[in-house]
């Protein structure tokens, strides 16, 4: 971080500042969040966890390990996703998906899947330390009930390829804020 811009510094201390918020509200005392190489959360040693940040906000979600495997979440802005990044975030699948909608609707679903796929990215990649492509994972939402479905393509860990994952999405304050856990139990 010694190299970063002022607003990325800020984002990070803010990000462990909600880090340990939850510890205490786990009833935990707070300590460090330091970053590892690969500059995801070093969680101390009993707990998962993910960090999110948009333009200011950021959040936190924590667990203890023996009760979650891994949690993600992620925080977009509620706009468009650029039309040019669709075909390099989404699937053929998903594209098809999209396409079912009207068109003042698709980009911001579009976003929604991208922030889908983060958030389940952030969740498996401490069990697999692999970095992967947006087609590692199929997301579809199920515009009823702001949930969605991460079908995996590749392995992660222990999750095969073919295993349903199960998050959620919200809308507030101009964002969308998606989140998944993963059980102790493999799906």
């Amino acid at each position: 971080m010694t190299r970063a811009r002022p607003a990325r510094v800020a984002e990070f201390a803010a990000g462990r500042a909600a880090a340990r918020q939850a510890m205490a509200a786990l009833g935990l005392p707070p300590c460090a969040v330091a970053m590892r190489p690969d500059r995801a959360p070093d969680w101390p040693a009993g707990l998962v966890g993910s960090i999110a940040h948009d333009n200011g906000l950021c959040l936190a979600a924590l667990a203890r390990a023996a009760d979650l495997r891994g949690i993600g979440i992620d925080i977009e802005p509620a706009q468009d996703l650029p039309a040019g990044l669709i075909d390099e975030i989404t699937t053929p699948r998903e594209r098809d998906w999209l396409a079912d909608l009207d068109a003042g609707g698709r980009g911001r679903m579009a976003r929604m899947i991208f922030a889908a796929k983060e958030a389940t990215y952030k969740a498996l990649y401490p069990l697999s330390q692999q970095v992967v492509g947006f087609d590692a994972m199929q997301v579809l939402p199920d515009s009823h009930d702001q949930g969605f479905e991460a079908t995996l393509a590749r392995a992660f860990g222990p999750y095969r390829p073919g295993t349903i994952l199960n998050g959620r999405c919200a809308w507030a304050e101009g964002r969308v804020i998606a989140a998944l856990i993963l059980p102790m139990a493999e799906n």
